[in-house]
């Protein structure tokens, strides 16, 4: 069973969160944490990271994990109200980072890939997609409002 590595990328994110410095912030809830994507190929691409360094959903307790779910749920209802998006993705794959995580794709029904897996679909040059709060600020504040 993959273990939960030293150097942990969501455990990073999450300090940095608790320190108020995370620069894609949305919402603390009680047993995740919710930012923007590092990127927006898809505009509103939300991350709900678990508090918990667990690898895998069987290792939470029963509420807990009833918890998250239920956190989930309102995270993937605020971006599809906000985005607009016929279809969400979900993704909880871990094999890089062995911290549970999801990656919440707000999908379209005009885009040009739209039946190719968000992993295959990343344009040549991901740096014009870099998160940037002068143009992606206003979707965050729209998903922080809806949480709190």
């Amino acid at each position: 069973m993959a273990q939960h590595q030293d150097s942990c990328d969501v455990c990073r994110q999450l300090a940095l969160a608790e320190a108020g410095e995370h620069p894609r912030f949305v919402a603390n809830l009680s047993q995740s944490v919710v930012v923007m994507g590092p990127h927006q190929v898809w505009p509103g691409y939300t991350m709900l990271l678990v508090r918990q360094p667990v690898t895998e959903l069987d290792e939470l307790s029963e509420p807990d994990y009833l918890e998250l779910m239920s956190e989930l749920r309102r995270v993937a209802k605020a971006v599809r109200e906000v985005t607009n998006a016929d279809k969400l993705n979900y993704e909880a794959l871990g094999n890089q980072c062995h911290h549970l995580h999801w990656h919440i794709f707000p999908r379209q029904a005009n885009e040009p890939r739209r039946l190719e897996p968000v992993w295959t679909s990343f344009p040549e040059n991901m740096a014009d997609y870099r998160y940037d709060a002068e143009k992606h600020d206003q979707i965050r504040a729209a998903f922080t409002s809806r949480l709190l």
